[in-house]
């Protein structure tokens, strides 16, 4: 848990009450670098608020640049995202002062920039031939460091958020415990009227500007959103000009427009916006090739959309099934998306995956609904 996370949150003006009180709560789960994650049974527990409603305030922080989402994963399952902590350009300062000897420390987490080229030097391998971002921590002179990722996610009580909308006094006033607010960025101070009521600049009103990247604001605009994975816009756009993809960006953007249309991406398999660019996947096809994949299924299936939480809500608003209730077992609820999709292939794997678990209750649900239409041609052979 990190104090000076907690401290720099609650100094956040986020202009949404609950996205507040969610930044709150991960900053609480805050390891020293910034990076948090917090099973949805904790963050329903702490926040006393439905998952859609958490999910809407965590777009949010992404979209503000608040919160960026990792390639790393914990948990039980191992299927619980990794956020990093960001400082967008904008946000409020807060500063920690040593009382004894006036020293000032910054409480921020990394920006945008920071976190990037902390990402580009992870990748690039030492002199000594390990990259650095995988070398073991030396042990201290009392033991064995702490395990900071080791925490309960299903069995404990993992913190109580507080709500800064509902009791505005409570906060301290950060200056009396020895923090210093230093201001805030230019949008917030110029309180013009291309401001919002949060402090923040539209975005639209930002790209009507003449943009240095328009291929970059074409392909954001086109990349869908409906499985929830399109985030990180500023990291995107970072890698974008890195690499110089602007020179790619009508076949970037065919590419796209052509993919979304495909079964795969509408049933959960897109990758995210930053995968997508690394792997610089719309050189799979030429030009001539692009429109043929939208009536196509492509052969990337590294990202099967019953294997996670997110694949399986995102397919079942495709076929137009029902949302998951707020109470129900994800990987029940998958059972009968499978069986409305009537796809045999993640038939065989929940009935696998619950077999592995040792789950007798969920394998004989499945086996129930699923019946002899789904069910494997061997199951019953002896």
């Amino acid at each position: 848990m990190s104090g000076d996370a907690t401290t720099w949150a609650r100094a956040q003006t986020v202009g949404d009450g609950r996205a507040k009180a969610l930044l709150k709560e991960y900053a609480h789960w805050a390891s020293e670098d910034y990076t948090t994650w917090a099973s949805n049974e904790t963050l329903e527990l702490a926040l006393e608020l439905d998952i859609k409603t958490i999910r809407k305030a965590r777009e949010r922080l992404v979209e503000l640049g608040y919160l960026t989402e990792t390639r790393k994963r914990r948990g039980d399952t191992g299927n619980i995202v990794v956020y990093q902590m960001l400082a967008p350009a904008d946000s409020v300062i807060a500063q920690k002062i040593d009382r004894r000897t006036g020293e000032t420390t910054s409480l921020s987490p990394p920006s945008i920039d920071e976190y990037q080229a902390k990402q580009d030097k992870k990748r690039s391998p030492s002199k000594s031939g390990t990259p650095k971002g995988i070398q073991k921590r030396s042990p201290s002179k009392t033991g064995t460091p702490p395990d900071l990722d080791a925490r309960g996610t299903k069995n404990a009580l993992q913190g109580v958020p507080d709500f800064p909308q509902g009791v505005p006094n409570l906060d301290p006033d950060l200056k009396d415990l020895g923090f210093e607010l230093s201001g805030v960025g230019n949008a917030r101070a110029s309180g013009g009227a291309d401001d919002d009521k949060t402090g923040h600049t539209h975005d639209h009103e930002k790209t009507e500007s003449a943009s240095p990247t328009p291929g970059f604001d074409r392909f954001w605009a086109v990349w869908p959103a409906a499985s929830g994975r399109k985030q990180a816009r500023e990291l995107c756009l970072s890698h974008w000009v890195a690499n110089g993809l602007e020179a790619d960006k009508h076949l970037i953007a065919a590419h796209v427009e052509a993919m979304k249309r495909t079964p795969h991406w509408k049933t959960g398999g897109d990758p995210t916006p930053i995968r997508y660019l690394e792997g610089r996947r719309w050189r799979d096809c030429s030009p001539d090739e692009i429109e043929a994949c939208a009536s196509e299924q492509p052969a990337d299936e590294s990202e099967p959309w019953h294997e996670t939480q997110v694949g399986v809500d995102a397919r079942a608003k495709a076929i137009g099934f029902r949302d998951r209730k707020h109470d129900e077992d994800w990987r029940s609820y998958r059972v009968l998306v499978v069986k409305a999709a009537s796809d045999r292939r993640a038939a065989e794997f929940v009935l696998k995956d619950a077999e592995r678990f040792n789950d007798a209750r969920l394998f004989e649900f499945a086996r129930t609904t699923f019946g002899d239409q789904l069910l494997p041609v061997d199951f019953y052979a002896s």
